[in-house]
């Protein structure tokens, strides 16, 4: 299972190894930092979109 969590402008729903972040594009910055916390954690970039004012982030973690 996985859990829900909004922090500031972040929506992020964290799996047993995987990460979804979705913001607007106003909150670059917010990704940024976002991003870079879960890399540090052992977290890997495998996709990103963006569409209109959205984009998305999915990072994973090798088991």
């Amino acid at each position: 299972m996985g859990e829900r969590k909004i922090i500031e402008h972040l929506d992020i729903f964290e799996g047993d190894n995987n990460v979804m972040i979705t913001t607007t594009v106003s909150c670059g910055l917010e990704l940024v930092d976002a991003v870079d916390d879960y890399i540090k954690k052992g977290f890997t970039v495998v996709s990103s979109s963006s569409g209109g004012t959205n984009i998305q982030v999915y990072l994973v973690k090798p088991i």
